[in-house]
């Protein structure tokens, strides 16, 4: 039986501390505690044996239960050297996803998904090409005409429906990698020696646990959703557009694709730099915010107030003028692709 401490005794009182530590010791171990042991030991059973979360706004709850026998996640491979480019990362990233056995088959499904909503919104631009084309001949071709305009609805449907099915076929692996490598993430951060907890930067280290597990579901989806499609759109485009038309208007197309890719890339290292700065100072200035917060007696005690804040607002300035910076190339490399892609279709 799965027995909860919900947020009912969320007043912070000795008694219902006391009262909570009973129950769980008691649904533990089987009996009631007495004497010293209702002290200490109940309270380390309240907190290493059960705990529930308010959940839901209908009184729901998740239960954690300390007896759970679910396998741990699988460790990590070894990660690429930090600084290296995508030419590293991405195998790495695919090689945690694929080592999610039982979820595996989700990335091969969300692919085809992928695959067939391109194709279908390819397609469907062609077939309203033929009806306009048998429309314009005349004579009783009224019915090829519905046909393919059938058939241009119908692919605008399986193009809508195959790009939306994508993101929930694959966002369990994406989020069983992001919990796998928080979960090692965090491990490896308790096991560490006692001099780093003793010169800790808590709110430096959430921050960046934080980002690590969010960035892992930001690669995937940028390079499922957005590289690979683009890409794979592309190649259809050319190869249509040299069978269709002209191979010099392929060729055309291909080149401005890879000027757009070539700025895309100088820039995008451009900011490389700029924006590890703005990531460092992030981490600085969560960390003072949070330090100071949780060291407030002390802070209080020795009268830095003052010397806090300005730290903090030190922080603040250098994480402003990154900012800015960031912001001033987003807008060139913005406006340099508009202008490659307005000189490739003039």
């Amino acid at each position: 039986m799965m027995h909860s401490i919900g947020p009912t005794l969320a007043r912070n009182t000795p008694a219902c501390r006391l009262r909570t530590s009973t129950r769980a010791f008691t649904a533990v171990h089987g009996l009631r505690p007495s004497g010293p042991i209702r002290r200490s030991a109940c309270r380390v059973a309240a907190s290493a044996a059960v705990a529930s979360f308010d959940f839901s706004k209908n009184g729901g709850y998740v239960t954690y239960n300390a007896r759970d026998t679910r396998p741990e996640p699988a460790k990590l491979p070894p990660p690429p050297k930090s600084g290296e480019d995508l030419t590293h990362v991405l195998p790495y990233i695919l090689k945690l996803a694929l080592a999610e056995k039982q979820l595996s088959w989700r990335l091969g499904a969300a692919m085809i998904l992928m695959l067939a909503s391109k194709a279908a919104g390819i397609s469907a631009p062609l077939f309203l090409k033929a009806a306009v084309d048998t429309l314009s001949a005349g004579g009783a071709a009224i019915l090829p005409a519905l046909r393919c305009v059938l058939l241009f609805g119908l692919c605008g449907i399986v193009q809508q429906l195959t790009k939306e099915l994508c993101h929930p076929t694959f966002t369990p692996i994406s989020q069983a990698v992001a919990r796998r490598v928080a979960y090692q993430t965090f491990s490896h951060v308790l096991e560490l020696d006692i001099t780093f907890h003793m010169n800790r930067r808590t709110g430096r280290l959430s921050r960046i646990l934080e980002r690590g597990t969010r960035s892992i579901q930001m690669l995937y989806r940028a390079v499922l959703f957005t590289f690979a499609p683009t890409f794979i759109e592309l190649v259809f485009v050319i190869t249509l557009l040299a069978t269709q038309f002209s191979p010099m208007v392929a060729l055309l197309v291909g080149g401005t694709f890879v000027l757009y890719v070539a700025w895309t890339l100088t820039m995008t290292q451009a900011a490389v730099e700029v924006r590890k700065q703005v990531n460092q100072l992030d981490n600085l200035t969560t960390s003072k915010a949070v330090d100071a917060l949780l060291n407030a007696e002390t802070v209080a005690l020795f009268g830095n107030r003052q010397l806090e804040v300005n730290q903090y607002d030190h922080y603040l300035r250098g994480y402003q003028a990154a900012a800015i910076q960031t912001e001033r190339l987003a807008a060139l490399l913005n406006a340099g692709q508009s202008v490659i892609l307005s000189a490739g279709q003039g």
